[in-house]
């Protein structure tokens, strides 16, 4: 699947500073067409792994965000809604 294919957002729910926007920029080096980086909500729990949030019929796509993340604990969660996790500015 061509990587103009679909849009990546990345939204930081590991608490620390800058990480969306490395894994962002990082992607975005790599010719995804990606969406501004985010943070979690504050009422979300911190996380300890990368969580592709993907909706249905994009198992291909997110599985190739997935491989791009190397070094990361991965898993795919096939969302249940098409919009994007609860989110507020940097």
């Amino acid at each position: 699947i061509p990587l103009t294919n679909f849009k990546v957002q990345i939204a930081n729910g590991s608490k620390v500073p800058g990480s969306a926007g490395e894994l962002t920029t990082a992607l975005q080096g790599r010719g995804f067409i990606v969406q501004p980086a985010t943070n979690a909500s504050e009422i979300t729990p911190k996380q300890t792994q990368t969580v592709v949030y993907f909706i249905p019929g994009s198992e291909v796509a997110a599985a190739r965000v997935a491989a791009e993340s190397a070094g990361a604990s991965l898993l795919l969660v096939e969302a249940q809604a098409t919009t994007p996790a609860p989110s507020r500015s940097p």
